[in-house]
């Protein structure tokens, strides 16, 4: 079962690690290099066949200007929780919006204070 999972995982991810190289017109060669993996091993990641390290996942990211978790997840945490924190946000009153700030003010400042 897990070997399923393992291999699901590293067929999504290679597909999506595809898809934005195509997208921004990178060749597997200039990605490979940029990544520093070699071309065969990056067409064996875009099939499934192989899986990658956190460094080369990371190194992706970096070179495909991602967040890493759009590779692993296929979509990007950050925007999620901006969307949540938007549409929270826009159910308050006026009223219950400036108290919203007052209180992210004072979490900033202790923040700042403690670390």
């Amino acid at each position: 079962m897990e070997e399923v999972v393992k291999s699901n995982l590293n067929i999504e991810v290679g597909h999506r690690i595809r898809e934005v190289r195509t997208k921004k017109g990178f060749s597997r060669e200039k990605l490979s290099e940029q990544a520093g993996i070699t071309a065969q091993f990056l067409g064996q990641v875009e099939t499934g066949r192989k899986g990658l390290s956190s460094k080369s996942i990371r190194n992706l990211s970096i070179a495909l200007d991602i967040r890493a978790d759009y590779l692993l997840f296929g979509h990007d945490s950050a925007s999620q929780n901006h969307d949540l924190s938007t549409q929270s946000l826009s159910n308050l009153s006026a009223n219950e919006l400036v108290k919203a700030r007052e209180l992210l003010s004072k979490v900033a400042e202790l923040t700042k204070e403690y670390g």
